[in-house]
């Protein structure tokens, strides 16, 4: 099933449907959510229509690990940056606890060490694009399954696997903390969350599973989380992260 998503791909249509591309990406905006009386963040991206790529490293090759750092960077490529979040667990350097591929280049290889912590929380993950279309895989089969990804992010726990939740998930947790995750529908969209109350893992994954009609979604981090979304009002804080998705438009 997994597999079955990236050959297919996605065919996706919007109510923007007709403007083009860099318009309708210059369009997503950050919309609430709620779900179990918790608030969540989230916007919808189209990968087909939606430049989103993952960044790492500035042109000195070093982290770029914020937000306005990014900007920098995309502005010098004649771009500008729509909706960005931080894409996964980060060493203190900002440099990625997991498997790490920007522009098809492999910066750090798949982690598949057992640990302490989130990220270690078996099965964890990976979100991937390929040939243009987005999956998300459990770290094992995507070492398999993947042969040439534009880019390749890996965090964990993962949060839904085919339509189930995590088993190692407890719905009466106590657990609480503000979390950012992502998810990919069956048509092959891409959701970006974070929430904005303190959420379980349990949650989480209802939330993407049941609300966002995500069979797969992968937890990305917690308290340092942010959704950077400049025309929605979202400002970038000043705390340090690692790897960062974003959705760009040229200037």
């Amino acid at each position: 099933m997994q597999r079955r998503r990236f050959i297919l791909g996605a065919s996706l249509v919007g109510v923007n449907s007709l403007l083009p591309a860099a318009d309708r990406a210059a369009a997503l905006r950050v919309e609430e959510r709620r779900h179990r009386e918790k608030r969540w963040a989230v916007c919808r991206v189209d990968p087909v229509v939606h430049a989103l790529d993952l960044f790492l490293s500035g042109a000195d090759g070093k982290p770029l690990r914020n937000f306005q750092a990014l900007d920098a960077l995309v502005a010098s490529r004649g771009r500008r940056v729509v909706v960005a979040m931080n894409a996964g667990m980060f060493e203190l350097d900002g440099s990625p606890v997991g498997w790490c591929v920007v522009g098809g280049k492999t910066l750090k290889e798949p982690n598949l060490a057992d640990g302490a912590g989130n990220f270690f929380l078996k099965p964890n993950g990976v979100l991937a694009i390929e040939n243009g279309k987005p999956g998300i895989l459990e770290t094992k089969a995507a070492v398999t399954i993947l042969k040439g990804p534009a880019w390749v992010t890996q965090s964990g726990p993962l949060l839904v696997i085919s339509g189930k939740v995590h088993p190692g998930f407890k719905a009466d947790s106590t657990n609480r903390r503000i979390r950012n995750a992502v998810g990919v529908t069956a048509e092959g969209g891409v959701w970006l969350a974070i929430s904005e109350d303190e959420v379980t893992f349990h949650e989480s994954a209802t939330f993407f599973r049941d609300d966002l009609d995500c069979p797969d979604a992968l937890f990305l981090d917690g308290v340092v989380s942010q959704l950077y979304a400049p025309a929605s009002g979202r400002k970038a804080g000043p705390a340090l992260l690692g790897p960062l998705l974003a959705v760009t438009v040229p200037v």
